[in-house]
């Protein structure tokens, strides 16, 4: 027997879609990268829960659910920051000692128009 919710489906959508830009590690060693929407102040934000790893030789997904063109409207300024980082670095020392001291690969601010530009891949190196 099936049963069926009380509510109709309009009032249950987790997600109408989901909206994705990518990073992709094209070094021999593997990543991890970090996500700021806190441009122009350039700090490590204190998200070490949403570091997402990345292999050498592959791409991973940095997802939202709302269209990236509200997403960058809504910001200070139209420019997100990514942050890369040696997953070694990320498995030796302490996320605080990573932030006080700015362990970091490399750092991307793109803005919309970049990710346009690059079809939503953001290559390391």
């Amino acid at each position: 027997m099936c049963l069926l919710p009380i509510s109709s489906c309009e009032d249950f959508v987790p997600f109408d879609r989901v909206y994705s830009f990518w990073v992709e590690n094209k070094s021999d060693e593997s990543i991890s990268f970090l996500v700021s929407y806190n441009y122009p102040d350039t700090i490590i934000p204190d998200n070490y829960n949403e570091l997402k790893g990345v292999m050498p030789g592959s791409k991973t997904p940095y997802d939202s659910d709302e269209k990236w063109e509200d997403v960058f409207r809504s910001l200070p300024s139209d420019t997100l920051s990514i942050f890369i980082f040696r997953a070694k670095t990320i498995s030796y020392y302490d996320w605080q000692v990573i932030r006080n001291n700015y362990k970091i690969l490399k750092r991307y601010d793109i803005s919309l128009g970049d990710l346009n530009r690059n079809k939503w891949v953001i290559p390391y190196p």
